[in-house]
């Protein structure tokens, strides 16, 4: 009897463009990279003078943040 390949969990499954969470670990995955956007989002809000502070100084943190769970996803689903 041979020992078949074990599958990696599906914590995401494609969805459109993206990906949606498929099991406890993407939604937790999920829920941390949005809390961290959201305090990443107050501090920098806290310290802006403007608007346009606020979106540049976000933009290039929460971009890359968000680009890691994109990358995250698409390495944990079965597409």
């Amino acid at each position: 009897m041979m020992n078949q390949p074990t599958r990696k969990p599906e914590w995401f499954r494609p969805w459109g463009y993206g990906y949606l969470p498929n099991t406890w670990q993407g939604f937790s995955a999920t829920i941390l990279v949005v809390v961290i956007c959201i305090v990443v989002f107050l501090v920098i809000d806290a310290n802006s003078q403007s608007v346009s502070d606020t979106l540049i100084g976000t933009g290039f943190i929460i971009t890359p943040i968000v680009g890691a769970l994109y990358w995250f996803a698409r390495s944990r689903s079965a597409a």
